[in-house]
């Protein structure tokens, strides 16, 4: 990186740039991102960028009576806030849905316990509007009137956050210390995750009414803290190796369920999610052009993971050489039907929305034409006898991903004591091509400790690159 890049001070300006007007307006459309304002400033580009934007704040502030003396404590809170926003809005603009536009409550309850307090953040919104760095589009509550009650004042009913996107005047600074909206994710970077373990509640509801569940607190006990433990040796492991061609940054592992019994037991879920802009959201033709320490690498699917788990669990026998999805139809949709039936809790009777809009989006016709859900089953059922009981059989969605994600984080543990990294997919390991065996071993022991069947494994070779 270019250590002595001389510093740029942008002018003041002294005019407020105007507010702006979303370009959609149901939130469901909103494609923006959230703005957890934690990025840490990592090059010198960034590092040097950070003050030279510090001090244009602080000659602002004075020059403009927002602040009448200069910062000395709070100078480091701003400088944490300044990198953690810029490195929000620029990545943003890396994401051509989200057309650079960034998310964040300016709520004073919202701010508890994060990197930056809210009276930091608004004083940053207020400077960098001011310099005519920001896009701000105000938030607003949406109020609903009682209808039981004309008389009765209408009540909020959700909202949106307040919305902000890097003005091109911003754009062209970061572009003079060569940081761009396609780069900038080099330069700022979230700490690895503290805390990597997170419980979440049931889901409540049903349909299209269903709400999913929340964040839960939970008592560190020892089961907890070995839990904690190793996802951050995980990460800290996968930390020390340069991926190239998508993003990775550590992993949260998420536990589900946890209003299902009282003590918890840590055994719902449990799968590994990557933080934002993971690797794991790339089509699979991305993931296979990814270098790890500038390695190839293969992804290794297990066939049918939870197909596999559930017969294994119920201690039914599995064919693992055949095409459990070979039932007569197009072998996309009895894999969709497969997949949205084992992550729900009994069978569907029609298709799930998302999913018959995901196959409209991919394949241009509906997959009621193709096939309906009833006959999907019926096939199926008679190929898998164990699904007609789905819903009834002791196992649940929740256990298979606990199984699963068992399964995939004993198999990574065993590559990393060799030294070799390995990125989950959920049912999926991304290794380098030279530790394909070891992860195929790895992969096929632990399967088998935790439902008895080593199962079939797909491997996808490297994919040509196109980037540097």
């Amino acid at each position: 990186m270019h250590a002595h890049l001389t510093k740029v001070l942008p002018c003041v300006m002294s005019t407020a740039a105007p507010t702006t007007t979303l370009p959609y307006a149901r939130p469901e459309e909103d494609p923006a991102h959230f703005a957890p304002l934690n990025c840490l400033a990592v090059t010198d580009e960034a590092i040097q960028l950070v003050d030279s934007l510090l001090g244009t704040i602080e000659t602002h502030e004075l020059a403009s009576g927002s602040r009448t003396n200069q910062r000395l404590a709070g100078q480091s809170k701003l400088r944490i806030a300044i990198a953690g926003f810029l490195g929000d809005l620029l990545g943003a603009i890396g994401d051509s849905k989200a057309e650079g536009w960034t998310y964040r409550s300016l709520k004073a309850e919202e701010y508890t316990g994060e990197p930056v307090s809210v009276r930091t953040f608004t004083a940053l919104v207020d400077s960098f509007t001011a310099l005519g760095y920001l896009e701000h589009s105000l938030g607003k509550k949406h109020w609903t009137a009682n209808g039981f009650d004309r008389s009765a004042a209408p009540r909020a009913t959700g909202g949106r956050a307040s919305h902000f996107k890097a003005t091109p005047l911003l754009a062209d600074l970061a572009a003079r210390y060569d940081i761009t909206g396609e780069n900038a994710d080099l330069h700022f970077l979230p700490p690895l995750p503290e805390c990597p373990i997170i419980l979440k509640s049931s889901k409540t509801g049903a349909g299209r009414f269903k709400v999913r569940g929340i964040k839960m607190s939970y008592i560190e006990t020892p089961q907890v803290l070995q839990l904690e433990s190793e996802m951050t040796t995980l990460n800290e492991f996968l930390d020390g190796f340069t991926i190239q061609g998508a993003k990775h940054r550590g992993y949260w592992r998420i536990f589900n369920e946890g209003d299902d019994v009282e003590p918890y037991q840590w055994n719902k879920g449990g799968r590994l999610y990557g933080l934002k802009g993971s690797y794991q959201n790339e089509k699979k033709l991305i993931r296979s052009a990814m270098l790890i320490d500038g390695s190839p690498v293969v992804e290794i699917d297990v066939s049918a993971s939870y197909l596999t788990i559930l017969h294994g669990l119920e201690r039914r026998s599995f064919d693992i050489d055949g095409d459990p999805y070979d039932v007569g139809l197009d072998r996309n949709v009895v894999k969709m039907w497969t997949v949205a039936t084992l992550g729900h809790t009994k069978h569907h009777v029609q298709w799930p929305p998302k999913l018959s809009a995901d196959y409209l989006d991919e394949h241009g016709c509906k997959i009621s034409d193709v096939a309906t859900i009833k006959h999907v089953k019926a096939l199926m059922v008679a190929k898998h006898p164990l699904l007609a009981d789905w819903g009834k059989v002791r196992t649940s969605w929740a256990d298979l991903m606990y199984a699963e994600s068992n399964a995939m984080l004993g198999a990574m543990n065993n590559l990393m004591r060799e030294g070799k990294p390995s990125l989950s997919v959920h049912d999926s390991l991304i290794v380098r091509l030279e530790d394909r065996s070891a992860a195929e071993e790895a992969l096929g022991r632990n399967y088998q400790m935790v439902c008895g069947i080593t199962p079939g494994l797909k491997v996808s070779p490297p994919a040509p690159r196109s980037f540097p």
